[in-house]
């Protein structure tokens, strides 16, 4: 009975070496690096657009307030950054 109960114990060491052994950081993966890489820039793609969208309505509702007190739209399109065909279809869409 004590040699059974001596082999269990000197088994339950092995275990835990085998168990610590098999244990990875899932973190050191190549593909988590990767998907890691992946996100990242996607979420910097996905941020860099919103902001662009943002500035170009902003710059749309800046063309419409300046509409009415400029009348020359290359000079709107300067101060607004949009193209001079983009300042006269909000002209056009205003009236």
């Amino acid at each position: 009975m004590l040699e059974i109960l001596a082999t269990n114990r000197a088994l339950e060491s092995v275990v835990k070496q085998e168990e610590n052994m098999l244990r990875v950081s899932v973190e050191k993966l190549p593909s988590y690096q990767l998907g890691m890489e992946f996100g990242i820039e996607l979420g910097e793609a996905r941020g860099e657009a919103k902001g662009e969208l943002k500035v170009k309505q902003r710059s749309i509702e800046i063309a419409q307030a300046l509409l009415e007190m400029i009348a020359e739209d290359g000079k709107i399109a300067e101060l607004t950054q949009l193209s001079v065909e983009e300042v006269q279809a909000l002209r056009q869409s205003k009236k």
